[in-house]
C-alpha cells in the first residue's frame, strides 16, 4: 500500500514528487491518506485541497507537510476496538402502532410510552422513568433531539440506523482516563466535574464521586480532554504525543485552523492545522503559538469555552510581547507574518501534567521578567496564615497537582500558583479555621509564580525524652494546647505530650507495668524534666 495520494482536481498539478501519488481517476489501489473519498484510502484528508484551492503560496514541500501530519496522527493515535453485544429492545418515546409493529416484524422487541419523565443510561443500558415506573431497554426513539446518543431521531430509515447498533457492533475506545489526576474521582468532597457538564452524550457522568466512562456512548467530539484542568483525560486520536509531533513539522510555518474545508478565500502562505476545535485548550494554543513562532489565525465558529482560552493565550502573549497571538475570523492581510522571537519557547515535554508544562513555557517566555497580573479564569493565588497554619500538610496531601507541597526538608509548606487549578480542596482539607485562603481567577506573571514559594514554616520539635526530632512546634503546642488541662492531674500524660510514638509507648507500658517500688522514683524525674522544658 502505498502511503500518499493526489486524486487530480487542479489543472496545475501533473507531478507531486516520488511520495504522493498523482491519481488521474479513481481507482483500486489502496493508499493510506488521500485527498478525496473517491479513492481507496484509510484517512481522507479535505485540508489538502482546501490548501491546493486556495493557497497563493503553494508548493510541493509545504503540501507534503500535510500528509506527513496526517500520517503522524495515525501512527501516534492510541484507539483501541472494541465490541458488545446490544439487544434489541427498543422503547419508542410517543405512540406510533405502525412502526412498534415494522420493528417487530424485523426482529426486535418494541414498547410505545406515550409519556415519560426523563431517560438516563446509554446503548445497552437506557432506562426511560415514566410516572408507572422505569422501563429498561436498549434502544430509544424521540420525536425531537435528546441528549443522549441511545436515544435516536425518527425518521424514514430509522431501522437502518437500529441495525447498525444492535447485535455484535464495534466501537473505539476514544479517551484514556488517568484517576490519579483527576480533579474529582475518588474525593472526599465534590470539586470540578467539568469533564461531565461538557459531555454532550453520557459517555462520562459521576457516581458517588467516581467518573465512569461509558466508551460506547462517547461520540468523539473531545471536548471532556479540553476543559480537563490536569490531563487526567486524554483523546486516543490526538493524544499528547501526537500533537507534539505533528506539531514540529510546523516550526516557522504560520498557522490556520479551521473546522471548515468548503469555504474558499485565499489564505496567502498560511498552512492548514488540522485539529477538532473542541479539542483545542491553552496548552495546544500555546505549544503551536511556540513553535511556529507567529501569530495563527482561527477560522469559524467557536464555543464559548474556546473563546475563553483564546483570550487567556493572547492576554499572557500581549502581556510578554505585546502581541496579539491569536486571531479569530480576520481578515488573514492584517495578520503579520513576522517571526516573534519573544513567542518561542523550547519547552514540550508533553508528559507532564498540562498546568506543569503550560506554566513552563510562560515562564520560559518571561526570561525572568516581571509582566505584571492578568486575569485568568481557574488560576488562583493561595495564602495561608501562619500563626495557626501547624504545618499537618493535609493541604499538600489533598492536591493532585503539586500546586501546593510539603517540603520536609525545610519543614515547609509551599505553593506554585501556575500549577493550582482553583478546586478549593486544599481549603476543604485543611483541619484549622480560616488558614488558607484562596484569591480566584488570577494570574501573577513573574517568575516567582512558576516556583514553589514558602508560605509556611515552622521549626521542628524533639521528643523531649530522647531527643529525635518528630513533629512540628505548632503541631505539638495545639495538641498540648487542647488536651493540657484534660491532663494536668498525671503527670505521665502531660509528659507524653512531648514525647515521640516510640518514647510516649515506653512511659505508659512503664507506668501500667508499675515496676517500681517508690512510685515517686518514676514520677519525680519525669516532673522535674516537664517543668524544666514548659519554663524554657
Amino acid at each position: 500500500m502505498k502511503e500518499f495520494a493526489y486524486l487530480k482536481k487542479a489543472d496545475f498539478i501533473d507531478d507531486l514528487g516520488k511520495n504522493i501519488a498523482v491519481i488521474n481517476s479513481p481507482t483500486s489501489e489502496k493508499f493510506l491518506i488521500a485527498n478525496d473519498k473517491a479513492l481507496n484510502a484509510l484517512i481522507y484528508a479535505p485540508e489538502i485541497d482546501f490548501y491546493i484551492k486556495n493557497s497563493s503560496a503553494f508548493n510541493n514541500e509545504k503540501l507534503e507537510k500535510l500528509y506527513e501530519a496526517r500520517a503522524i496522527n495515525y501512527d501516534y493515535s492510541s484507539e483501541i476496538n472494541l465490541y458488545a453485544n446490544i439487544d434489541k429492545r427498543i422503547c419508542i418515546l410517543f405512540d406510533d402502532k405502525d412502526l412498534k409493529n415494522k420493528l417487530i416484524d424485523n426482529g426486535y422487541k418494541a414498547v410505545c410510552v406515550s409519556e415519560f419523565e426523563f431517560v438516563y443510561g446509554g446503548i445497552g443500558s437506557l432506562v426511560v422513568v415514566t410516572k408507572e415506573g422505569e422501563l429498561d431497554c436498549d434502544l430509544a426513539i424521540s420525536q425531537t433531539k435528546l441528549n443522549n446518543h441511545a436515544v435516536l431521531i425518527n425518521h424514514e430509515n430509522i431501522l437502518q440506523d437500529l441495525n447498525s447498533l444492535t447485535g455484535k457492533i464495534s466501537f473505539t475506545r476514544k479517551i484514556e482516563f488517568n484517576s490519579s489526576l483527576c480533579q474529582l474521582d475518588g474525593r472526599r468532597s465534590e470539586h470540578c466535574g467539568w469533564c461531565v457538564e461538557a459531555c454532550p452524550s453520557v459517555a462520562l457522568s459521576t457516581d458517588d464521586k467516581k467518573i465512569i466512562i461509558s466508551e460506547i456512548d462517547c461520540i468523539n467530539c473531545a471536548k471532556c480532554v479540553s476543559v480537563c484542568p490536569t490531563n487526567a483525560l486524554e483523546f486516543c486520536e490526538f493524544n499528547k504525543d501526537c500533537i507534539k509531533e505533528i506539531s514540529k513539522i510546523y516550526e516557522n510555518e504560520q498557522i490556520i485552523i479551521t473546522q471548515n474545508y468548503d469555504n474558499d478565500f485565499n489564505i496567502k502562505h498560511f498552512l492548514p492545522f488540522n485539529i477538532p476545535f473542541d479539542l483545542l485548550d491553552e496548552l495546544i494554543l500555546l505549544h503551536l503559538i511556540n513553535t511556529s513562532g507567529k501569530s495563527i489565525a482561527i477560522v469559524g465558529d467557536i464555543s464559548e469555552f474556546l473563546a475563553e482560552k483564546i483570550n487567556l493565550v493572547n492576554d499572557i502573549c500581549k502581556a510578554i510581547t505585546g502581541k496579539i497571538a491569536i486571531y479569530v475570523n480576520a481578515n488573514l492581510d492584517e495578520i503579520p507574518n513576522e517571526l516573534i522571537k519573544e513567542f518561542k519557547s523550547s519547552e514540550s515535554n508533553f508528559r507532564l501534567n498540562k498546568r506543569e508544562l503550560f506554566g513552563l513555557k510562560i515562564s520560559s517566555m518571561l526570561n525572568n521578567l516581571d509582566k505584571g497580573v492578568i486575569t485568568a479564569k481557574n488560576y488562583a493565588k493561595i495564602s495561608i496564615n501562619e500563626s495557626t497554619c501547624t504545618l499537618c500538610a493535609s493541604c499538600a496531601g489533598a492536591c493532585n497537582t503539586n500546586a501546593i507541597l510539603a517540603d520536609s526538608k525545610e519543614n515547609a509548606i509551599k505553593f506554585n500558583a501556575s500549577l493550582c487549578t482553583s478546586c478549593g480542596y486544599c481549603i476543604n482539607s485543611c483541619a484549622e479555621k480560616d488558614t488558607i485562603f484562596i484569591q480566584n481567577d488570577i494570574l501573577e506573571l513573574n517568575p516567582i509564580s512558576f516556583t514553589h514559594k514558602t508560605l509556611a514554616k515552622d521549626e521542628l520539635f524533639a521528643c523531649i525524652e530522647c531527643g529525635k526530632e518528630f513533629a512540628t512546634k505548632k503541631s505539638i503546642d495545639k495538641i498540648a494546647g487542647i488536651l493540657g488541662a484534660a491532663f494536668s492531674y498525671d503527670v505521665t500524660k502531660k509528659y507524653s505530650l512531648y514525647c515521640c510514638a516510640d518514647c510516649k509507648a515506653k512511659i505508659m507500658m512503664l507506668k501500667q507495668a508499675q515496676v517500681f517500688d517508690d512510685t515517686n522514683s518514676f514520677f519525680a524525674p519525669l516532673e522535674e524534666k516537664l517543668n524544666k522544658f514548659l519554663k524554657g
